[in-house]
């Protein structure tokens, strides 16, 4: 990762008898956004999904563009796990250094989505034949915001880690079982056979594959694993440091909601584009039989 760790200010995090723990702290503090984020959400889903839409054109647009919140800080968090791994940890170490080395610990590989939704995209935009994307000028912003907060204050991956891993392992179960009633068929895959039917779960879809973990606990056991990792943060973090992350737990929910708003822009625009290609046909017919009416009518008037 490009750039040196920040030296926090010299705050102690407050005795553990005097705080709650952080990831109970980040849920209050976003709880109004989170609500309005999942309302958001569940009146959109039904939306993406027959009988309004014939493909998961729309769906794509809105995966591809959540997916970039993933790609990005799963990169840099990446870098910085590999330049950790350069420079093994020792007594005396700076308290810089080692928070980095807890950060680039702390997520499990299961965990990662990124090549998963790759995948997922990939599938959409060859089943739907269309390029999903591009990114927005405010998308691009908000991004490279990110990346820069992230390299600052690399701390604040708990924020973008806890907000959107946790989101997969609640709500992400039910929006997975409200995707697969859509058919195999309708995310590009055949029928299972009488032999599969059996054993064929919304697991197995892609285009929703990011949903779903390996093994056979379906991430439960990758969840606790983090979970028991971010303990940590109780002692080492300072209590700035701790606002930091709930600040920038608090940004990317309001970041979530307006991408939600660019989207609905997005799905009107297409929305119109499609009236005006199923209208055209008529609009040239009636314009055709007005022509012909006018050529009837004139050649009338002239016997």
């Amino acid at each position: 990762m490009a750039g040196q760790l920040l030296t926090p200010s010299p705050s102690p995090s407050p005795p553990a008898t005097q705080r709650t723990i952080l990831p109970a702290e980040i849920n209050a503090a976003t709880r109004k956004q989170h609500t309005e984020l999942n309302r958001l959400i569940v009146d959109r889903l039904p939306l993406a999904l027959p009988p309004h839409q014939g493909t998961p054109a729309l769906y794509g647009q809105g995966l591809a563009a959540f997916a970039e919140i993933y790609f990005t800080f799963e990169e840099v968090w990446s870098d910085l796990a590999t330049s950790s791994k350069q420079r093994p940890g020792k007594n005396g170490d700076s308290y810089d250094t080692l928070v980095r080395q807890w950060l680039a610990s702390l997520r499990p590989d299961e965990l990662k989505r990124s090549a998963r939704l790759q995948d997922d995209i990939k599938h959409l935009s060859s089943i739907t034949n269309r390029r999903l994307g591009p990114l927005s000028a405010r998308q691009l912003l908000v991004l490279q915001r990110m990346t820069e907060e992230i390299h600052a204050k690399p701390h604040t991956l708990i924020a973008y880690s806890w907000v959107m891993y946790m989101a997969i392992f609640s709500g992400g179960r039910w929006i997975r079982q409200e995707l697969a009633k859509a058919g195999p068929e309708f995310w590009g895959q055949s029928l299972p056979t009488a032999d599969d039917a059996g054993t064929q779960s919304s697991r197995d879809l892609l285009g929703i594959s990011f949903l779903s973990f390996e093994g056979t606990h379906d991430g439960e056991d990758i969840k606790a694993s983090y979970k028991s990792e971010l303990v940590q943060a109780e002692t080492l973090l300072t209590f700035q440091e701790r606002q930091d992350v709930i600040e920038a737990s608090q940004q990317l929910f309001e970041d979530c909601i307006a991408l939600v708003g660019e989207l609905d822009e997005v799905a009107q625009r297409q929305l119109v584009i499609e009236k005006a290609k199923t209208a055209a046909p008529w609009i040239l017919a009636i314009l055709l039989a007005g022509f012909c009416w006018l050529v009837f009518k004139g050649a009338s008037s002239r016997i």
